[in-house]
């Protein structure tokens, strides 16, 4: 297994007993005495993983749980509690906030990888499925902004087509100059419209948020009508 985890304990040699175990599993630990020292580690290694315990000076784990789930940055990271047996009501405070496993102490090196794991597995799921939708919706982005250009091109040439045919019928010098005219106009709506995705693109109209704001489709077709008015009118 790979990744980060921090571990928060007040007593040294339980920090030092998890250190090994973690280490030998494969990830980077970094440690912490209470859960202050904890958020100011986080402000500069974030880590995958939060394991802590309840009971602890300056600022305890029920403090620290509640600061890291109320920060949208670290509102997702999963947090194991590692408490003293009897612990009931600080344990189910925990569990109010949101925490995804205990553990009882003195802990099993077994149990607590197995634990560890399971939640790194479910997340490693959870980003492959949303970076699945995330191309979805992209995707579909895509051929929408495709499928609307193609029909403002064809509500532009549709009248030039019908000129066209009118001119070749009856080619007098008015319905040339209607000809030009409409040739002109067809070229500064196309042009127009190609512009609108340009810009669309430039200021950020046409993006995905992250997956824990949902997913934004933008209406493409409202936007390219609306500055497609603008350069006609100018």
């Amino acid at each position: 297994m790979e990744g980060t985890i921090l571990i928060v304990d007040d007593e040294p040699i339980v920090l030092r007993v998890l250190e090994i175990n973690l280490t030998d599993m494969g990830f980077k630990v970094f440690k912490a005495s209470n859960g202050s020292e904890a958020l100011e580690i986080m402000k500069t290694n974030l880590p995958d993983m939060l394991i802590t315990d309840l009971v602890m000076p300056v600022m305890d784990g029920l403090e620290l749980i509640k600061r890291v789930k109320e920060d949208s940055i670290t509102s997702l990271m999963p947090i194991i509690v590692i408490t003293a047996m009897g612990d009931r009501q600080n344990v189910l405070q925990a569990a109010e906030l949101g925490v995804n496993e205990f553990i009882i102490k003195p802990f099993d090196r077994m149990i607590l990888g197995a634990r560890i794991k399971s939640i790194f597995t479910t997340m490693k799921l959870q980003q492959e499925l949303m970076a699945h939708k995330v191309e979805s919706e992209k995707i579909k982005l895509l051929s929408e902004i495709v499928m609307t250009v193609l029909h403002h091109i064809r509500n532009t040439t549709h009248p030039l087509s019908i000129v066209a045919k009118r001119y070749q019928k009856f080619p007098t010098p008015a319905n040339a100059e209607l000809l030009y005219q409409t040739v002109m106009d067809s070229v500064q709506k196309i042009n127009a419209t190609v512009n609108s995705i340009q810009t669309l693109e430039e200021t950020g109209l046409i993006k995905i948020k992250r997956y824990y704001e949902g997913i934004a489709m933008l209406d493409i077709d409202k936007e390219i009508t609306k500055r497609l008015a603008s350069y006609v009118a100018h």
